[in-house]
C-alpha cells in the first residue's frame, strides 16, 4: 500500500488518532518539569513540533489526534490541582487544546499555500516563509493558552505578556528546530561511498560534540574558567553545513540541541539562570533557534548554488554537445576578425582541422570577390551589437575548391559569457547548384512559368511569361496572380487559390477547361495551366505552368469547320449516289423509247426533237457519271507511269475534241522524257483531262493559247502547270471553286474540280489555282516524286 492510500485508509486513521494522542501526551508530560512557576507554561515544547510535523506530512484530517493529546495533557495538569473541579478542568483544557491544534493546522496550511508541495529546505526564501508562518500560527496557540492560564488564575494578568512570549517562542523554536529533520529525510548525505568524506564527517561531528561539552558542561576546565566561547559551536555547525549540506546542518543542530538542553537542564552552561529554569530554557531556545536558522539558510543557499552550478554545467554540456555535433560550422571571432574558436564540424565540412583555423583571420578563407562586402558587413556587426547579419559568400575548401556557404553573424562581445562575435555558416554548394540548374531550366522553358506564395503574390517569373503577358519582370514581381485573371471570373479566384493551398496536389495541364489570362493590353489569351506545389523554407509555394493554346484553338476551329464540310460533302456524296441511281433508270427508258421511234419510223430518223431528246439523255448520263465519280472516289492504285507520255496522250485527245477553236498548246518539259512517277494513272488522266477541258472551255474565241510546264519544284515534288489565256475567274469566286456543285458555266455539275482536288489530295499532292478576271488562269498540280504510300498490289 502506498503512502497516499495509507493516509486515506479508514483503518489507519482510526489507529493513528489515539497513537498520535499518546505520543503527544507522553512528550508533553516530560516538558512539564520545566514549566514556569507551577503553571502549564514552558519554553520546552517538543510536543508542538510533533503536532506540526504530523499535520504537515499526513494532512489536516489528523487534527483530532493532536487536539486529544493536548486536551489530555492539560486536563491531567488541571485535574492534579485540587482547586479545580471536573467542569473547570474540561473548560480550561478545551481552549488550550484548540489553540495548539490551530497552531499546527494554520501554520501548515499557510506554508503549503505559499510554497506548494516542494521541500521548504531547498530555497532560502522558503525557510524564511516557514519561519514567518510559524510565527503567525504559534501566535494563535500562545494567545489562547495565555488567556486561559490567566483566566484559570494560574498566573496574574500582569504576567500575560511574558507568559504569551514564553509560550509563543517555545513553540516556535522547537518546531523550527525539529521539523527540518523530517524534511531532510530522503536527502542523501553522500552522493557516493567516499571513506574520506565519511571520516571527515565523523571527525567534524566529534569535534562539535567536544566543543558542546566544553560550553554546556561544568566538568570541563574551560567552562570553569568562564572563557567566552558560547558561540564557538555555531562556527562548527556552519562548517558542517558548508561541507555536508542539509545532513551536516540537521545533525549538528540536533547534537547541539541535545547537549545544550542536557547541560542547561542540569544547571550548567552559559544560558543557565539560577533564578528560573524556564528563563534558562528560553535563553537556550534563542541560541538554538539562531543556530538552526543560520545553518538552514546557509544549507539552502548552498543547495541553490549547487543546483545553479549543476544547471550551468548541464547547459554547458548541452551547448558543447550541440556545437560539436552540429551540422553547421560555428566560429567565435574577436573584434579584429581573428577566429578564437572553431567547432569540430569544420573538419567534416571544409576539410580543416580546428587548429588550422583558430588564430587566423576569417578573410584568409573568403574568396577575394567578397572581401570588400564582408569587411562592410563586419563593420556593421561591430557597430550594431546583437543584430543578426546574414550573408552568402564563397569559402575555400582545404582541397582548394570554392564552396558556397550561407551564414549569419551576431555581435556578442558585450556578453560576458561569450565575449565574441558568433558566426554560424553551412555549406550550400549542392543546394546552390540545384538552384542554378532550376533557374536555368525555369528561365529557358518555352512555357510561361510563374511561382506564387499562399497570398497569391508573384515570387518568380520567366522570360516566356513576360512575353506572354506583356509585363516587364520587375512590374510582375509587385503584382498578384489574381491580376491576370479576367474580370468576369476574378471574384471567385482567391477562394479557388486558398482551396488549393488547403489541399495541395499536382494539377496536370488541361485538367480545367476554358481558362484564359488577361494581358497588359487587356487581351484574353486562351491557355492551359498546370499547378505544382513546392515546399521550401518559406512555406508552400505554387508553380503555375502556362501554355498559350491560341494556335491550337484556331486549328481546332479549322478542323471543326473541315469536319463539318467533310460531313456535309459525305452527305452530299451519299445523296448524289442515290439521285444518280434513281435517275439512271428513267433516262435509260427515255433513250430506248427514242431509239425505237427512229427504227419504226424512218421519217423520224432526222427529227430535231428526237435528236434533242437523245442529246439531253447523253448530258444527263454524263451528269450521273460525275455524281457517281464524286460519291465513289477510291484510294489510288499506284503504278509506275511515264508522266510525260500520259500528259501527251491527254493533250492529244482534248486537242482533237476542240479542233474548231484553233488553240495552240505550247509544251515546256524540263524533266527527261522517261521520267516516272508512282501514281494511279487513270485518276491522274481524269484530272489532266478535266483541267485541259476547263482551259479550252474558258476560251470562247479562236486563237487562244495554253502553256504546259513540267518541272521539279524541289527534290520532293514534280509540278505540272497549265496556263491559259481564257476569261479567268473573279476573286469573289476563287475560294469557292472546290465546293461541290459550284460552277459559273451555264452547263455543268460543278463537281469536276472538286473531284480533281480530292484525287490529288489522295496522292499526297497539292492542287493550286491562280486566276484574275480577263487575264487567264494557271492551274498547278504538284505530285510527290517518291510515293508516300506503299504500292498496292
Amino acid at each position: 500500500m502506498n503512502v497516499d492510500r495509507l493516509k486515506s485508509s479508514s483503518v489507519f486513521y482510526c489507529i493513528a488518532i489515539p497513537v498520535i494522542a499518546i505520543i503527544y501526551y507522553w512528550i508533553a508530560q516530560m516538558s512539564f518539569m520545566f514549566a514556569w512557576r507551577h503553571t502549564n507554561v514552558n519554553a520546552d515544547c517538543p510536543s508542538s513540533a510533533v503536532g506540526f510535523i504530523i499535520i504537515y506530512i499526513f494532512g489536516q484530517r489528523f487534527w483530532p489526534g493532536i487536539w486529544l493529546g493536548v486536551f489530555l495533557v492539560n486536563a491531567g495538569y488541571y485535574f492534579s490541582n485540587p482547586s479545580f473541579n471536573l467542569f473547570q478542568v474540561i473548560l480550561f483544557s478545551i481552549p488550550i487544546a484548540t489553540g495548539n491544534t490551530l497552531e499546527a493546522v494554520v501554520s501548515s496550511y499557510l506554508l503549503k499555500k505559499l510554497i506548494g508541495n516542494r521541500n521548504p529546505l531547498h530555497k532560502a526564501q522558503d525557510i524564511l516563509r516557514f519561519a514567518l508562518m510559524l510565527m503567525v500560527g504559534c501566535a494563535i496557540g500562545a494567545s489562547m493558552g495565555a488567556i486561559t492560564v490567566c483566566l484559570s488564575n494560574l498566573s496574574y494578568w500582569n504576567s500575560f505578556v511574558f507568559i504569551w512570549f514564553i509560550w509563543w517562542f517555545g513553540n516556535f523554536s522547537w518546531i523550527f528546530t525539529l521539523t527540518p529533520f523530517f524534511w531532510a529525510i530522503g536527502q542523501r548525505p553522500f552522493s557516493k561511498v567516499d571513506l574520506k568524506r565519511i571520516l571527515e564527517f565523523v571527525i567534524s561531528l566529534s569535534v562539535l560534540g567536544v566543543s558542546n561539552e566544553m560550553v554546556f558542561n561544568d566538568r570541563f576546565i574551560i567552562s570553569q574558567m568562564h572563557i567566552p566561547i558560547t558561540y564557538f559551536p555555531l562556527a562548527l555547525t556552519v562548517w558542517l553545513t558548508y561541507r555536508f549540506g542539509y545532513w551536516g546542518a540537521i545533525t549538528s543542530i540536533l547534537l547541539t540541541l541535545n547537549q545544550a538542553f542536557q547541560g542547561t537542564s542540569k544547571g550548567a552552561g552559559p544560558f543557565f539562570s539560577s533564578g528560573d529554569i524556564s528563563t534558562s530554557l528560553l535563553l537556550l531556545d534563542t541560541f538554538i533557534a539562531t543556530v538552526c536558522g543560520t545553518c538552514l539558510l546557509l544549507a539552502a543557499a548552498l543547495y541553490e548554488h549547487r543546483q545553479a552550478q549543476k544547471k550551468i554545467f548541464l547547459s554547458e554540456q548541452r551547448f558543447r554537445a550541440l556545437v560539436e555535433n552540429n551540422s553547421d560550422i560555428i566560429l567565435l571571432v574577436n573584434s579584429l576578425g581573428v577566429i578564437t574558436y572553431c567547432s569540430p564540424s569544420v573538419t567534416r565540412i571544409m576539410g580543416y582541422r580546428q587548429e588550422e583555423q583558430v588564430g587566423h583571420n576569417i578573410l584568409e578563407f573568403i574568396h577575394s570577390e567578397y572581401e570588400e562586402s564582408i569587411k562592410i558587413e563586419f563593420s556593421h556587426i561591430l557597430s550594431h551589437p546583437a543584430e543578426v547579419i546574414k550573408t552568402l559568400v564563397r569559402i575555400r575548401h582545404k582541397n582548394g575548391s570554392w564552396r558556397w556557404v550561407e551564414g549569419s553573424g551576431q555581435n556578442l562581445l558585450r556578453d560576458t559569457s561569450i565575449g565574441a562575435i558568433v558566426v554560424n555558416y553551412r555549406d550550400i554548394t549542392e543546394k546552390k547548384q540545384v538552384q542554378e540548374r532550376f533557374e536555368r531550366v525555369f528561365e529557358s522553358s518555352p512555357l510561361a512559368k510563374i511561382i506564387v506564395n499562399k497570398q497569391g503574390k508573384i515570387q518568380l517569373v520567366n522570360q516566356t511569361a513576360e512575353v506572354l503577358l506583356g509585363y516587364p519582370r520587375e512590374e510582375m514581381l509587385k503584382m498578384s496572380i489574381d491580376d491576370f485573371v479576367p474580370e468576369r471570373v476574378r471574384k471567385p479566384h482567391p477562394a479557388h487559390r486558398e482551396g488549393f493551398h488547403k489541399s495541395p496536389k499536382v494539377r496536370p495541364m488541361g485538367s480545367v477547361a476554358n481558362l484564359s489570362v488577361l494581358t497588359k493590353d487587356k487581351r484574353e489569351i486562351p491557355v492551359e495551366i498546370a499547378l505544382t506545389p513546392i515546399e521550401n523554407e518559406d512555406g508552400l509555394l505554387v508553380l503555375a505552368t502556362i501554355m498559350d493554346i491560341t494556335e491550337r484553338k484556331a486549328a481546332e476551329e479549322v478542323l471543326r469547320n473541315e469536319l463539318k464540310q467533310a460531313t456535309r460533302l459525305a452527305d452530299v456524296g451519299t445523296l448524289a449516289a442515290i439521285v444518280a441511281h434513281e435517275l439512271r433508270t428513267p433516262l435509260g427508258v427515255i433513250q430506248m423509247a427514242a431509239h425505237n421511234l427512229k427504227n419504226k419510223n424512218k421519217d423520224l430518223a432526222k427529227d430535231k426533237h428526237l435528236e434533242n431528246i437523245q442529246k439531253k439523255v447523253w448530258e444527263g448520263n454524263h451528269i450521273i457519271d460525275n455524281l457517281l465519280s464524286y460519291s465513289n472516289i477510291k484510294m489510288p492504285i499506284y503504278e509506275s507511269c511515264p508522266i510525260l507520255n500520259l500528259l501527251d496522250e491527254c493533250i492529244s485527245n482534248v486537242s482533237n475534241q476542240f479542233q474548231r477553236l484553233d488553240i495552240a498548246v505550247d509544251k515546256f518539259y524540263k524533266v527527261p522524257q522517261g521520267f516516272v512517277l508512282e501514281i494511279d494513272s487513270n485518276q491522274i488522266r481524269e484530272v489532266i483531262v478535266n483541267v485541259l477541258n476547263n482551259a479550252y472551255q474558258s476560251m470562247d474565241i479562236k486563237g487562244g493559247r495554253i502553256e504546259v510546264l513540267v518541272q521539279r519544284n524541289n527534290d520532293e515534288f514534280l509540278q505540272i502547270s497549265f496556263k491559259d489565256s481564257g476569261v479567268g475567274i473573279g476573286t469573289e469566286n476563287l475560294d469557292k471553286i472546290f465546293r461541290p456543285f459550284f460552277t459559273t458555266k451555264a452547263k455543268g455539275t460543278g463537281l469536276g474540280l472538286t473531284i480533281c482536288n480530292e484525287i490529288i489530295n489522295l496522292h499526297h499532292g497539292r492542287f493550286d489555282i491562280q486566276s484574275l478576271k480577263a487575264q487567264g488562269t494557271t492551274v498547278s498540280i504538284s505530285l510527290p516524286i517518291q510515293s508516300k504510300i506503299f504500292k498496292q498490289q
